[in-house]
């Protein structure tokens, strides 16, 4: 968890659930485990059962970044009130997963603005910050070994 950075954690005797609503956060779960983990953003949602990876989200642009750096995340575009959008899509080791939503609306209607969920799949190193978040993450590590 870095700085300027807000979750709010449900805990469940089968069920670790995280929304995350703004900021940097690193995830080490342990595989195996028969535990749920999951992490939401007002966008996402990634469910995992033992792997290592990052979100990012912020607020402003309406974008979460997952970036999966051991195993894979099972990453789903969500709406605000957690309803999924679309089908889940499987991260896997050395990729990123890069969310964005917006608000569209047609011309000339009358109905309701729709929210888009829209998710692009990259390798990790083409984004400097997840890059340069994961890279301080992992040398904490190696630092308190």
């Amino acid at each position: 968890l870095s700085s300027s950075t807000e979750i709010e954690i449900n805990y469940e005797p089968k069920k670790i659930s995280i929304m995350q609503l703004f900021g940097f956060t690193y995830h080490r779960v342990t595989a195996g485990t028969k535990n749920k983990y999951e992490v939401r953003t007002p966008n996402t949602r990634a469910l995992v059962y033992g792997t290592k990876f990052a979100v990012v989200y912020h607020p402003k642009i309406k974008k979460t970044y997952i970036a999966v750096t051991e195993h894979q995340v099972e990453v789903t575009p969500t709406t605000e009130t957690g309803i999924i959008k679309s089908a889940p899509v499987m991260v896997q080791e050395g990729s990123l997963a890069d969310i964005q939503s917006s608000t569209s609306t047609q011309k000339n209607s009358t109905s309701s603005p729709k929210i888009l969920e829209i998710m692009i799949i990259r390798l990790n190193n083409e984004v400097e910050e997840i890059k340069k978040f994961i890279q301080e993450n992992e040398n904490q590590r190696l630092t308190k070994t």
